[in-house]
């Protein structure tokens, strides 16, 4: 497949005397805290699918393109190169008992601004730690999931799930301005309830390595909840 896209973020720190807002000066963004990114991306997808298996990869190609009012500053800007893979197997072990594994990586050829650096941290990634807690250029993170059934329904249409896992990420950048820390390792355990189109999940993350929170939130205790509902 083939998209294109324009994306843009503003940062804000405080207002000023006047009480007009003040831009915040994150990297590559302009005085006023801007910065846009105008891409073409060039996607493939496989899924493989047997009664007990099965196996799905994604491959992306992203061109940043200086173009309609995009971020043109010296570094990081609007063009680079990037390449995205993901890939998953999940495995059905027993009735309602499945293992999953999920890696993810993404390379860079330059600095990216924010908008497409990878976040390791939270609950889409290495749970234990706060949501992006590293943003980086390039990345490879990976996740194993069992999901072990702990109650289902006389009707069939709610099943609660216990949800163990252990998951991990490595990050850096493109330039000489590698995160520290660069590595991110957590266990855990969650819990996921599922009733017809409405999914709950509970989980706490234990970070195994650089664990030092400087926050006391739920997420920076490692704790994370999600509410979904699928309409159509």
């Amino acid at each position: 497949g083939l998209t294109a896209s324009r994306q843009g973020t503003r940062s804000i720190f405080l207002e000023d005397f006047f009480g007009e807002e003040v831009g915040f000066p994150t990297r590559g963004a302009n005085d006023e805290g801007r910065s846009r990114v105008t891409a073409v991306r060039f996607f493939q997808e496989w899924v493989k699918q047997q009664p007990k298996t099965v196996l799905a990869a994604r491959s992306q190609f992203s061109v940043g393109l200086d173009l309609l009012g995009s971020t043109s500053a010296e570094s990081p800007n609007s063009e680079f190169f990037v390449w995205r893979g993901q890939g998953q197997w999940l495995q059905l072990l027993a009735p309602d008992t499945l293992f999953i594994f999920q890696a993810d990586a993404q390379l860079a050829d330059a600095p990216l601004l924010p908008l497409e650096q990878f976040g390791l941290g939270g609950a889409s990634t290495v749970r234990g730690y706060r949501q992006d807690l590293l943003l980086v250029d390039n990345a490879v993170s990976a996740s194993a999931e069992f999901r072990l059934p702990l109650y289902r329904s006389p009707t069939g249409d709610s099943l609660l799930q216990l949800t163990p896992f252990l998951e991990g990420g490595f990050g850096w950048n493109a330039d000489d301005r590698d995160p520290d820390p660069d590595t991110l390792l957590s266990t855990g355990v969650g819990l996921l309830w599922q009733w017809d189109d409405l999914t709950a999940r509970l989980d706490w993350g234990i970070p195994l390595i650089n664990g030092d929170a400087d926050g006391n939130s739920l997420q920076e205790s490692g704790v994370h909840f999600s509410l979904n509902y699928r309409a159509f």
